[in-house]
């Protein structure tokens, strides 16, 4: 199955108005206009951990090479009002060649 996924990025709120004492903007998480073809896996057991007396969920995401993803970025999938976090860095997979094939991402999701 494919999935529809969407990167959110956290950028400066320009309509907001700086902090009086830091000078800086407050941040807020916005969605690219581009959507990706990505598929969601489940594990067949679930890596469930406590984060800060939370349940977390942990699954990964398979995306094309050329999406621009980073460890500090969210992603949307399937139009879910809720996003999940990326736990760590892309990992390239190459198989048994030189060639990137896709990207895999671990991700979790903070219940709570």
């Amino acid at each position: 199955m494919v999935d529809t996924v969407r990167v959110l990025r956290k950028v400066e709120d320009q309509a907001a108005d700086p902090d009086r004492y830091t000078g800086q903007r407050p941040r807020t998480w916005v969605a690219d206009e581009a959507t990706y073809r990505g598929r969601l896996i489940y594990p067949s057991s679930r890596e469930e951990t406590t984060e800060r007396d939370a349940q977390v969920e942990g699954h990964f995401l398979v995306l094309p090479p050329r999406v621009p993803v980073d460890g500090r970025c969210r992603v949307l999938v399937n139009e879910d009002p809720q996003p999940w976090e990326l736990d760590g860095n892309p990992l390239p997979q190459r198989g048994r060649s030189p060639i990137l094939r896709h990207l895999r991402v671990k991700l979790k999701r903070v219940e709570g």
